[in-house]
Protein backbone atom coordinates (compact mmCIF):
# COMPACT_ATOMS: atom_id res chain seq x y z
CA UNK A 1 0.00 0.00 0.00
CA UNK A 2 1.41 3.38 -1.01
CA UNK A 3 1.42 6.38 1.31
CA UNK A 4 -1.19 8.08 -0.89
CA UNK A 5 -3.48 5.04 -0.75
CA UNK A 6 -3.11 4.87 3.02
CA UNK A 7 -3.87 8.58 3.38
CA UNK A 8 -6.97 8.21 1.20
CA UNK A 9 -8.29 5.32 3.29
CA UNK A 10 -7.55 7.15 6.55
CA UNK A 11 -9.72 10.01 5.26
CA UNK A 12 -12.55 7.51 4.77
CA UNK A 13 -11.98 6.14 8.27
CA UNK A 14 -12.28 9.65 9.73
CA UNK A 15 -15.48 10.21 7.74
CA UNK A 16 -17.07 6.97 8.97
CA UNK A 17 -16.13 7.70 12.57
CA UNK A 18 -17.63 11.17 12.27
CA UNK A 19 -20.85 9.81 10.74
CA UNK A 20 -21.32 7.15 13.41
CA UNK A 21 -20.39 9.27 16.43
CA UNK A 22 -21.84 12.63 15.50
CA UNK A 23 -24.80 11.80 13.28
CA UNK A 24 -27.20 13.30 15.81
CA UNK A 25 -26.87 17.01 16.66
CA UNK A 26 -26.11 18.09 20.20
CA UNK A 27 -23.35 18.97 22.60
CA UNK A 28 -22.05 15.40 22.98
CA UNK A 29 -21.60 15.09 19.22
CA UNK A 30 -19.53 18.27 19.24
CA UNK A 31 -17.40 17.03 22.14
CA UNK A 32 -16.70 13.71 20.43
CA UNK A 33 -15.88 15.46 17.16
CA UNK A 34 -13.43 17.72 18.97
CA UNK A 35 -11.80 14.70 20.62
CA UNK A 36 -11.03 13.08 17.27
CA UNK A 37 -10.01 16.32 15.57
CA UNK A 38 -7.51 17.09 18.35
CA UNK A 39 -4.98 14.64 16.92
CA UNK A 40 -3.81 11.11 17.53
CA UNK A 41 -1.62 8.97 15.32
CA UNK A 42 -4.39 6.48 14.39
CA UNK A 43 -1.98 3.60 14.90
CA UNK A 44 -4.70 0.96 15.13
CA UNK A 45 -6.41 2.25 12.01
CA UNK A 46 -3.11 2.12 10.13
CA UNK A 47 -2.47 -1.43 11.33
CA UNK A 48 -5.91 -2.54 10.15
CA UNK A 49 -5.65 -0.83 6.76
CA UNK A 50 -2.19 -2.18 5.98
CA UNK A 51 -2.96 -5.65 7.30
CA UNK A 52 -6.19 -5.75 5.30
CA UNK A 53 -4.37 -4.63 2.17
CA UNK A 54 -1.69 -7.29 2.68
CA UNK A 55 -4.44 -9.92 2.95
CA UNK A 56 -6.33 -8.71 -0.12
CA UNK A 57 -9.42 -7.39 1.65
CA UNK A 58 -11.69 -4.84 0.00
CA UNK A 59 -11.37 -1.18 0.88
CA UNK A 60 -14.87 -1.20 2.40
CA UNK A 61 -13.93 -3.96 4.83
CA UNK A 62 -10.57 -2.37 5.62
CA UNK A 63 -12.21 0.96 6.46
CA UNK A 64 -14.84 -0.75 8.64
CA UNK A 65 -12.17 -2.65 10.59
CA UNK A 66 -9.96 0.40 10.97
CA UNK A 67 -12.85 2.57 12.16
CA UNK A 68 -14.05 0.01 14.69
CA UNK A 69 -10.58 -0.51 16.15
CA UNK A 70 -9.92 3.23 16.37
CA UNK A 71 -13.26 3.87 18.08
CA UNK A 72 -12.60 1.16 20.66
CA UNK A 73 -9.16 2.57 21.39
CA UNK A 74 -10.43 6.12 21.83
CA UNK A 75 -13.24 4.96 24.10
CA UNK A 76 -10.63 3.26 26.27
CA UNK A 77 -8.58 6.49 26.39
CA UNK A 78 -11.54 8.57 27.56
CA UNK A 79 -12.50 6.10 30.27
CA UNK A 80 -8.89 5.44 31.28
CA UNK A 81 -8.15 9.15 31.71
CA UNK A 82 -11.15 9.45 34.01
CA UNK A 83 -10.21 6.44 36.14
CA UNK A 84 -6.54 7.41 36.35
CA UNK A 85 -7.36 11.12 36.86
CA UNK A 86 -5.06 12.07 33.99
CA UNK A 87 -5.68 15.71 33.25
CA UNK A 88 -4.09 16.02 29.79
CA UNK A 89 -4.67 14.23 26.50
CA UNK A 90 -3.10 15.34 23.21
CA UNK A 91 -1.80 18.57 24.74
CA UNK A 92 -5.27 19.59 25.91
CA UNK A 93 -7.38 18.96 29.02
CA UNK A 94 -8.76 15.43 29.17
CA UNK A 95 -12.44 15.11 28.37
CA UNK A 96 -13.49 14.44 31.96
CA UNK A 97 -11.62 17.51 33.16
CA UNK A 98 -12.92 19.76 30.38
CA UNK A 99 -16.54 18.58 30.34
CA UNK A 100 -17.13 16.60 33.52
CA UNK A 101 -17.03 12.95 34.47
CA UNK A 102 -20.59 12.14 33.35
CA UNK A 103 -20.03 13.53 29.86
CA UNK A 104 -16.76 11.57 29.54
CA UNK A 105 -18.56 8.33 30.46
CA UNK A 106 -21.31 9.02 27.93
CA UNK A 107 -18.83 9.94 25.19
CA UNK A 108 -16.81 6.79 25.78
CA UNK A 109 -19.99 4.72 25.68
CA UNK A 110 -21.00 6.35 22.40
CA UNK A 111 -17.62 5.46 20.90
CA UNK A 112 -18.01 1.85 22.05
CA UNK A 113 -21.45 1.59 20.49
CA UNK A 114 -20.23 3.23 17.30
CA UNK A 115 -17.38 0.72 17.07
CA UNK A 116 -19.82 -2.16 16.82
CA UNK A 117 -21.82 -0.27 14.20
CA UNK A 118 -18.65 0.17 12.15
CA UNK A 119 -17.76 -3.50 12.40
CA UNK A 120 -21.27 -4.47 11.29
CA UNK A 121 -20.21 -3.12 7.87
CA UNK A 122 -17.20 -5.47 7.67
CA UNK A 123 -18.65 -8.02 5.28
CA UNK A 124 -19.95 -11.58 5.64
CA UNK A 125 -17.85 -12.39 8.71
CA UNK A 126 -18.98 -9.35 10.66
CA UNK A 127 -20.82 -11.41 13.27
CA UNK A 128 -17.75 -13.53 14.01
CA UNK A 129 -15.60 -10.43 14.24
CA UNK A 130 -18.00 -8.68 16.62
CA UNK A 131 -17.99 -11.74 18.88
CA UNK A 132 -14.19 -11.71 18.81
CA UNK A 133 -14.16 -8.01 19.66
CA UNK A 134 -16.32 -8.67 22.70
CA UNK A 135 -13.81 -11.24 23.97
CA UNK A 136 -10.86 -8.91 23.46
CA UNK A 137 -12.62 -5.93 25.07
CA UNK A 138 -13.51 -8.11 28.04
CA UNK A 139 -9.80 -8.96 28.33
CA UNK A 140 -8.92 -5.25 28.36
CA UNK A 141 -11.50 -4.54 31.04
CA UNK A 142 -10.12 -7.34 33.20
CA UNK A 143 -6.61 -5.91 32.89
CA UNK A 144 -7.83 -2.43 33.76
CA UNK A 145 -9.59 -3.77 36.86
CA UNK A 146 -6.39 -5.50 37.98
CA UNK A 147 -4.43 -2.30 37.41
CA UNK A 148 -6.90 -0.25 39.47
CA UNK A 149 -7.01 -2.89 42.20
CA UNK A 150 -3.25 -3.35 42.62
CA UNK A 151 -1.78 0.00 41.58
CA UNK A 152 1.51 0.73 43.34
CA UNK A 153 1.11 -2.32 45.60
CA UNK A 154 2.19 -4.70 42.82
CA UNK A 155 5.63 -6.14 43.56
CA UNK A 156 5.80 -9.01 41.06
CA UNK A 157 7.23 -8.38 37.56
CA UNK A 158 5.30 -11.33 36.10
CA UNK A 159 2.01 -9.94 37.40
CA UNK A 160 2.95 -6.51 36.07
CA UNK A 161 3.52 -7.95 32.59
CA UNK A 162 0.21 -9.82 32.71
CA UNK A 163 -1.59 -6.58 33.53
CA UNK A 164 0.28 -4.60 30.86
CA UNK A 165 -0.46 -7.31 28.31
CA UNK A 166 -4.15 -7.40 29.20
CA UNK A 167 -4.59 -3.62 29.23
CA UNK A 168 -2.84 -2.81 25.96
CA UNK A 169 -2.23 -6.00 24.01
CA UNK A 170 -5.78 -6.86 22.89
CA UNK A 171 -6.55 -3.52 21.24
CA UNK A 172 -3.19 -3.56 19.45
CA UNK A 173 -3.71 -7.14 18.32
CA UNK A 174 -7.32 -6.56 17.28
CA UNK A 175 -6.64 -4.87 13.91
CA UNK A 176 -4.42 -7.79 12.89
CA UNK A 177 -6.83 -10.38 14.26
CA UNK A 178 -9.91 -8.91 12.58
CA UNK A 179 -8.11 -8.69 9.24
CA UNK A 180 -7.11 -12.34 9.59
CA UNK A 181 -10.67 -13.38 10.44
CA UNK A 182 -12.06 -11.42 7.49
CA UNK A 183 -9.53 -13.14 5.20
CA UNK A 184 -10.20 -16.62 6.58
CA UNK A 185 -6.71 -16.91 8.06
CA UNK A 186 -7.74 -17.79 11.62
CA UNK A 187 -4.80 -20.20 12.21
CA UNK A 188 -2.53 -17.12 12.38
CA UNK A 189 -4.50 -15.44 15.18
CA UNK A 190 -2.23 -16.80 17.92
CA UNK A 191 0.97 -15.47 16.34
CA UNK A 192 -0.60 -12.07 15.66
CA UNK A 193 -1.77 -11.83 19.25
CA UNK A 194 1.65 -12.80 20.61
CA UNK A 195 3.40 -10.22 18.46
CA UNK A 196 1.09 -7.39 19.50
CA UNK A 197 1.23 -8.39 23.16
CA UNK A 198 5.03 -8.36 23.21
CA UNK A 199 5.02 -4.95 21.53
CA UNK A 200 2.51 -3.65 24.07
CA UNK A 201 4.62 -4.80 27.02
CA UNK A 202 7.79 -3.25 25.58
CA UNK A 203 5.98 0.02 24.88
CA UNK A 204 4.45 0.15 28.37
CA UNK A 205 7.83 -0.47 29.99
CA UNK A 206 9.39 2.34 27.97
CA UNK A 207 6.52 4.61 28.95
CA UNK A 208 6.97 3.65 32.60
CA UNK A 209 10.64 4.61 32.49
CA UNK A 210 9.61 8.13 31.57
CA UNK A 211 6.70 8.30 34.03
CA UNK A 212 8.32 6.63 37.04
CA UNK A 213 8.40 9.72 39.25
CA UNK A 214 4.89 10.88 38.35
CA UNK A 215 3.40 7.41 38.83
CA UNK A 216 5.15 7.07 42.19
CA UNK A 217 3.56 10.34 43.32
CA UNK A 218 0.14 9.21 42.10
CA UNK A 219 0.38 5.67 43.45
CA UNK A 220 -0.02 4.22 39.94
CA UNK A 221 1.29 0.92 38.64
CA UNK A 222 4.77 1.36 37.15
CA UNK A 223 7.40 -1.21 36.17
CA UNK A 224 10.22 0.69 37.87
CA UNK A 225 8.39 0.60 41.21
CA UNK A 226 7.54 -3.08 40.72
CA UNK A 227 11.17 -4.02 40.13
CA UNK A 228 12.28 -1.86 43.05
CA UNK A 229 9.76 -3.57 45.34
CA UNK A 230 11.16 -6.90 44.20
CA UNK A 231 14.55 -5.85 45.55
CA UNK A 232 16.27 -5.22 42.20
CA UNK A 233 19.31 -3.01 42.85
CA UNK A 234 18.98 -0.97 39.65
CA UNK A 235 15.28 -1.17 38.73
CA UNK A 236 15.48 1.26 35.82
CA UNK A 237 18.19 -0.80 34.13
CA UNK A 238 16.22 -3.99 34.79
CA UNK A 239 13.09 -2.49 33.24
CA UNK A 240 15.07 -1.34 30.21
CA UNK A 241 16.60 -4.79 29.75
CA UNK A 242 13.17 -6.41 30.03
CA UNK A 243 11.76 -3.95 27.47
CA UNK A 244 14.60 -4.74 25.06
CA UNK A 245 13.95 -8.47 25.43
CA UNK A 246 10.20 -8.06 24.75
CA UNK A 247 10.87 -5.80 21.76
CA UNK A 248 13.29 -8.27 20.21
CA UNK A 249 10.82 -11.12 20.79
CA UNK A 250 8.14 -9.02 19.10
CA UNK A 251 10.32 -8.42 16.06
CA UNK A 252 11.07 -12.12 15.75
CA UNK A 253 7.40 -13.08 16.04
CA UNK A 254 6.28 -10.36 13.61
CA UNK A 255 8.79 -11.63 11.04
CA UNK A 256 6.98 -14.99 11.05
CA UNK A 257 3.68 -13.41 9.95
CA UNK A 258 2.68 -12.95 6.27
CA UNK A 259 4.56 -10.17 4.48
CA UNK A 260 3.13 -6.75 5.25
CA UNK A 261 0.69 -7.92 7.90
CA UNK A 262 2.47 -6.27 10.83
CA UNK A 263 4.14 -3.48 8.84
CA UNK A 264 2.70 -0.65 10.94
CA UNK A 265 3.70 -2.26 14.24
CA UNK A 266 7.21 -2.96 12.99
CA UNK A 267 7.49 0.67 11.88
CA UNK A 268 6.38 1.79 15.34
CA UNK A 269 9.11 -0.36 16.87
CA UNK A 270 11.85 1.73 15.25
CA UNK A 271 11.57 4.78 17.57
CA UNK A 272 11.23 2.45 20.55
CA UNK A 273 14.53 0.87 19.57
CA UNK A 274 16.18 4.27 19.52
CA UNK A 275 14.62 5.29 22.84
CA UNK A 276 15.97 2.11 24.40
CA UNK A 277 19.44 2.80 23.01
CA UNK A 278 19.34 0.04 20.39
CA UNK A 279 20.61 0.22 16.85
CA UNK A 280 17.94 0.47 14.12
CA UNK A 281 17.09 -2.85 12.52
CA UNK A 282 18.75 -3.54 9.18
CA UNK A 283 17.06 -5.32 6.33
Amino acid sequence: MTDNELASLLTKVEALIDTLCTGEPGSLASIVRNHFSAGGSRVRARIALQAGSALGLSQTICVALASGCELLHNASLVHDDLQDRDGMRRNAPSMWLAHGENIAICAGDLMLSSAYAALAQAGPKAASMITHVHLRVAHVISGQCDDLRLGASCDDPETYEQIAAAKSGPLLALPLELALIAAGREPLLGAASRAATLFAIAYQMLDDLGDADRDAANGSLNAVAVYAAKGITNPRRAVREAAVARLEAFEQTAAELPAGLAHSLVARAAPIRLALGLQPETA
